[in-house]
This record gives C-alpha cells, structure tokens and sequence, in this order.
C-alpha cells in the first residue's frame, strides 16, 4: 500500500474546524460565513475558524474574510472546500487516497495514522471518526453498515485527482543510494579526534543558512578580513551586535575551523579550509566529531517519535545539553535529511537515517552493559543492569512532562518503586491512587504509601495540581501510612507549606532519579527509606548519606577480613588461622577504611563469612581460616542476589 501524504505537512494544523455539525458539518461551516458576513459571529467561533483559515484580522484588528473563505463562499462549490481542508489539515486528503485503494474501517485508518504517519498521539478514534464524518459531509465517501467499511465513490475519484499533483509519492528505502552517500564522508573526519564537547553555542543567521554562515565567516578570514572590526562591518554580520559576533566566533573556535591569531585577530585552522567542501550530510559527521550526543539522536529517533523536550531530557544525565543546543542538533540533523518533522513538535528518524544507524553501528553512550567486576568493590545488588536503570531513569524525565499521557508517568514510577525492592502495583483508576507500594515485610515491620504522580508540561508542579483532601482519602482507604507525590519539580511556596502541614513527601524526578542510582551502588532497606518517605515536605536525600556510608563501610570491612585471611593461607607461623583480635591489629591501620574497626564488628564479619549460605571462611582451633578466594565469595553474593 501506498502511503504518499500531502506536502507541507509539517506546517499543517491537527484539528478539524471546531464547529458543530448540527445535521451536515458542509451546511453548518456555510452557515457560520453567512453568520460572520452578516456581522452576527460569535468571537468564540471566529477564533476556532482562523485557526483552520477561514478568517484572519487585519492591521486595524478586525476580523474579515480570507480569500478562501470568500471563494468557497461565494461559489459553494464543495470541491474548493476540500482542497483547503486537505491543504490545512494533517490526514485529511490522505484518508481519501488511502480509501481510493482499499476500503477501510476506523480502526484500520487509526492504525496507519499512528504506523506509517508516525501521528502517535492519537491513541482513540475521535480524530478519524471526525475527519470521515467531513468527507461524507462532503459526499466524497460512503460508509457500508454490513461491512463496517468507509469507501470511495466517483465524486471522491474526482476531488482526488484536483490534489494528486500535491502528493509527496512514498520512497521505499533505497539502500544501494544510501550506501553510496554514506560512503562520500571524507577519511579525515573519521580519522579526527573527537572533542566531547556539549554545547554547541550561538551561530549567526537564520538557522536555513547555519552552514552558509559558518563556511562565509571562514572565506572571509582567508581573505585576511580577520580583526573583530572587519567582522562588525561585514556583510556576512550585517545588523548583529558586536557581541553576538563573538559569541559566533566563540562558536567556531570550539569547532576548530578557526583560531586566534592575537587579542582580536583570527586565523582559519587547516581543519576550517577542509570543512568549506562538506555539504550538510557531510558536515554532521563532523559535528559529531566535535560535540556529544549529535549521530546518537538517530538511535533514539528510530525507537520512536520524540519531541525537542523529551530528547533533551535524555542525555540529561551524562551531558549538559540545554534546549537551545538540542535543537540546533535536530536542525543540522533535519537539514542533513537523516530526521524529519512528524508535527511541529515531533522528530522521527528518515529512510536515510534508518540506513546511518544500520550503516554505522549506532550504539548509545548513555548505558554500560559491560562493567567489569572490581573484587574490591562489589555492588551487591549487580543483578540490576545499569543499563535498566539508566534507561529508567531517561524514560522517567521524559514522561513527567509528557501531561497527554498520565498514566505513562504512573507506570515509570511503579517501576522505579519496583526496583527500590517494594511491593508495588499500578492502580491508576478512577477514584484509586496512581500507585500503591508496600515493604516486603512481617506485617510487624510492614509500611505503605500511596503514591500520586503529577505530570505536568510545565517546569514545577503547581498546588492547583494537587488535592490533598482527595489524597488524604486514598490513604484511609487502603490503610496506608505514608503519602508521595512524584512530579518534575516542586516550587518552594504554598505548595511545599501544604505538604508539610498535611505530612505529604514531595519526590521530584531528579530525587527519584538519585535515589535508583544510590539503591543500584549501595542498596539500603526499608527502614532507611522510611525516613524520607514519612516527613512531609521536599525528600532530601542527604539524610540517607550516613546509612549509606555505613553499608559502604560494612562491605569494605567484610572484603577486608576476607582479603587478610586470604593472604596468611601460606604463612608458616599462623598457618592462615586468625583470631579476631589478630585481625583487628592487622586492620586497625588499614586505609582502605574510613575508620578503625571494634573487635565486635569483625566479630560480626567473620560470623557472616562463615556462615553455611556463604562458607567464605570456617571456624578452627584457634580462630578462623580463609576457605575460598574473594572472587568466589563475589559469585556466591551475586548469585544469592539473584
């Protein structure tokens, strides 16, 4: 099947004219230009209709009819509607040519909207079932009662054919031209180290001649126009401020194509000359030479579709790439073909940079799967991968400021409580807590939370979002003991004042994200967690710092005892047999510890290493012996963890 769509998609709108259908929405748009000629509109509906066209205001601020407007009025010919429909609307005409191929049914539309037009906020039917009620309106399409099917007829044939020419026709992947493509990227830039560098700072000009600019700056330092005074009179600076020029060439020292000569002076790099040849494919490899995160986008893109926020929320927590950075990614990403506009707001991956990830083994630097095991420090719950939790915590950023979605926020957080070691449930409904945690404990010792999940496009999460009556009823309901709310970020006015007074822990996204990489190095228990759970007010990790130091200190004091008795195995005097007060005298100066160990704590370590789960040591005569190596001792705790 073909899925050719319209040109200009990316600047189209998503709704329909919001007018209401009465018997006919043909006759009803008809009667709202009458009504706006007659001057007895309502604001509200002209509003709605300047969003589809259909009016604009002038200089003076008063509303009048476009040229469309009056064209369709004047001639009320239904053909002329539909072409300005399907010219404004995203998958308005492109529904009639899909029908033209095969009848459908909504769901089958609703599918390849989200498939194959990637339109992947559309996840009930309304949008299509308005758009088909448009073309019956029309009388382009019919619909089969029997077959549950919309179809095509002969006066749909014939409005199609009036925008046909206006098709982009769909191009399968073309691999052997992508290969030849792929393969014009110059050896140097392979060959260039890279440079990491995160923010790709400000480049003069519109962004349609980013390219143009830069290669125009270096041409006109090799023609010795090179002080900061030339710059200022230049053409290529024409109407910029001097510092808006230095912030330029700032800009295009951290790419190495130029460099300074002297205090005001530059000078083009042999690097600079070179880059004057690169077209816009090209020249992205280059900048994924010099800053991070730039080729990587792709393999995030091709997952699915993401918009500028959500993907700056991605590296967030390895690369300090700002808003204004990513996009200048995306733009030199677009203009290189290898990523396209799915809406105004969201990117997908092309045919082209479907073939780069492919081509070139595209893989993340944001995870780690292949950590080496250290025998002197060993995680102890290593059976959660980094690269879950990383890629947790990237999902987590992104869905608490996806609002379109809430319970993908709710699910990120079950999740995240999941891998706290908790009892947790996503509830969600109507009337239920988002999320119900509870320790995996004897009922003495057991503790519950209801958590709620605010998320919210906005940067912090306002008291307006939050019911604290509604909340404090989830909590006599399912006779919990704590309450958490997860949001983005939380403001330090009423908000935090309300969740004090009413005993509610605010856990904003970066704490949550802490706290899955704190438990993922140095898992603490329950009753650690209790202690942030139940205060009211913003979470504040620190107060885990000293339990966390000592878990740390307890696992090296272990390794410790392990690592001495290991090495007085072959000794001829002790004959590897140690009391715990010889090993006290052995570690009591030992550096890898914070502090001098009590004979009470190796007591305690000696007992746990000898115990019949983990048989690391064992009991003799005149102390203990080492039984196993540390590395042993490591598989046994790993694969107890498991």
């Amino acid at each position: 099947m073909d899925y050719s769509r319209l040109k200009n998609w990316s600047n189209k709108i998503y709704s329909m004219p919001e007018i209401t259908r009465d018997d006919n929405f043909v006759e009803s748009i008809y009667t709202h230009l009458e009504l706006f000629k007659n001057e007895s509109l309502d604001e509200k509906i002209a509003l709605r209709l300047r969003t589809n066209g259909f009016l604009i205001k002038d200089e003076e601020n008063n509303w009048k009819l476009t040229d469309i407007s009056k064209e369709i009025l004047n001639t009320r010919k239904n053909e002329i509607l539909f072409k300005h429909l399907s010219n404004t609307v995203v998958f308005f005409g492109e529904i009639l040519y899909l029908l033209n191929q095969n009848s459908m049914s909504i769901g089958s539309l609703l599918k390849i909207a989200n498939e194959e037009y990637l339109i992947v906020n559309w996840k009930k039917k309304n949008q299509i079932y308005t758009r088909l009620q448009w073309l019956r309106d029309l009388g382009v399409v019919e619909y089969s009662d029997f077959e549950n099917l919309y179809k095509i007829n002969n006066i749909g044939q014939n409005y199609l054919e009036s925008i046909i020419d206006n098709l982009d026709t769909y191009k399968k992947n073309n691999s052997t031209e992508h290969t030849e493509i792929m393969n014009s990227i110059p050896n140097w830039i392979v060959e260039n180290k890279k440079r990491n560098i995160d923010n790709l700072g400000y480049i003069a000009g519109r962004k349609e001649k980013f390219l143009i600019t830069i290669k125009e700056t270096i041409q006109l330092i090799q023609k010795e126009q090179n002080d900061l005074s030339n710059f200022t009179g230049s053409s290529v600076f024409s109407g910029l401020k001097e510092n808006s020029i230095k912030h330029h060439i700032k800009t295009l020292t951290d790419m190495d194509l130029i460099e300074r000569q002297s205090l005001t002076t530059y000078k083009v790099t042999p690097i600079g000359a070179k880059v004057l040849s690169l077209n816009d494919f090209q020249f992205v490899f280059y900048l994924d030479n010099i800053f991070t995160f730039v080729i990587e986008i792709l393999l995030y893109l091709n997952k699915k579709p993401q918009t500028l926020k959500e993907l700056t929320a991605i590296p967030k927590e390895k690369y300090s790439i700002n808003k204004d950075s990513m996009s200048k990614r995306l733009y030199f990403l677009e203009k290189a073909k290898l990523i396209y506009k799915v809406d105004y707001y969201t990117y997908a991956t092309s045919a082209l940079g479907q073939s780069v990830v492919s081509y070139f083994n595209i893989e993340s630097s944001l995870t780690s799967n292949n950590a080496k095991v250290n025998e002197n420090n060993i995680d102890i719950d290593s059976f959660t991968p980094k690269s879950s939790i990383d890629s947790l915590v990237i999902e987590l950023r992104q869905a608490a400021s996806d609002s379109t979605l809430p319970s993908r926020f709710e699910k990120v957080i079950n999740e995240c409580f999941i891998n706290l070691g908790y009892d947790s449930k996503w509830l969600g409904k109507s009337g239920e807590t988002d999320v119900l945690a509870q320790t995996k404990t004897a009922p003495v010792s057991q503790y519950k939370i209801i958590i709620d999940a605010k998320s919210t496009s906005s940067p912090t999460v306002s008291d307006s979002l939050i019911d604290f009556d509604t909340l404090k009823e989830h909590k006599q309901k399912y006779k919990a003991d704590y309450i958490v709310i997860v949001g983005i970020k939380f403001g330090h006015g009423r908000v935090v004042k309300r969740a004090n007074e009413h005993g509610v822990a605010l856990l904003d996204v970066d704490a949550l994200s802490g706290l899955l990489k704190n438990h993922r190095e140095v898992p603490l228990g329950y009753k650690e967690y209790e202690k942030i759970f139940s205060k009211g007010g913003i979470v504040n990790l620190n107060s885990l710092e000293e339990d966390r130091a000592e878990l740390i200190y307890q696992k090296k004091l272990v390794y410790s005892v392990l690592d001495v008795l290991t090495e007085e195995r072959e000794d001829t005097v002790t004959k590897g047999e140690l009391s715990a007060r010889d090993i006290y005298i052995m570690l009591k100066t030992n550096q890898n510890l914070s502090q001098s160990p009590t004979v009470n704590q190796i007591e305690g370590a000696l007992e746990f290493l000898s115990s019949s789960f983990i048989r690391g040591i064992e009991k003799t005569k005149n102390g203990y012996s080492a039984t196993g190596s540390v590395t042993e001792i490591s598989n046994i705790l790993n694969f107890l963890s498991r």
